[in-house]
């Protein structure tokens, strides 16, 4: 997350590593998710700026994992975009909610 974002929930996360490296916010947490396993992580976060239309997300795949993914993300004004994807490798998926 761009540098200064604030952690405001989180749900099915019982752990979050907090950090600020090169000028972001890191949200980082660890998880195992079982072979024909389905889970669901929600953060809500707060940006340090207004306006919110591009921003992207790094998901980092498990060794060995080869997984669906959905992401739903949602801003307070009701605008939202959704993405859904095989993850086979590490991906960062840009999120542009000018559209």
């Amino acid at each position: 997350m761009p540098k200064g974002s604030i952690l405001l929930t989180k749900k099915s996360i019982e752990t979050i590593d907090l950090q600020n490296e090169l000028g972001k916010t890191e949200f980082g947490f660890w998880t195992t998710v079982s072979p024909g396993e389905t889970k669901t992580f929600e953060l809500t976060y707060l940006l340090p700026f207004k306006k919110q239309n591009e921003h992207s997300i790094l998901i980092q795949k498990q060794p060995g994992a080869r997984d669906d993914i959905k992401i739903n993300y949602k801003l307070e004004n009701g605008t939202s975009w959704n993405w859904q994807g095989l993850l086979n490798s590490d991906k960062t998926i840009d999120i542009d909610l000018s559209k």
